[in-house]
């Protein structure tokens, strides 16, 4: 709830100034699920659900609303 809360908080001012961009990080979960990881999987699609709705609601107002997914980074 705290990135949607945050976007809440600084969504006015952005369609005021007809302007804005809204960058949400997400896990690659929402591509593949991510075995054991049930819960947080159906948690992240809801993210991704909820910034397709916003971005759709604010386009006329010039805010951006993006999702990014970076994947696992194989390191030693």
């Amino acid at each position: 709830m705290s990135v949607i809360t945050i976007t809440d908080r600084v969504l006015p001012g952005m369609r005021q100034r007809r302007w804005g961009r809204i960058i949400t990080s997400t896990s690659s979960g929402v591509v593949a699920p991510l075995p054991n990881l049930a819960v947080s999987n159906a948690l992240r699609l809801s993210l991704v659900g909820w910034s397709k709705t916003l971005a759709r609601e604010v386009a006329r107002e010039a805010v951006t609303v993006n999702i990014i997914v970076p994947g696992r980074i194989a390191t030693a």
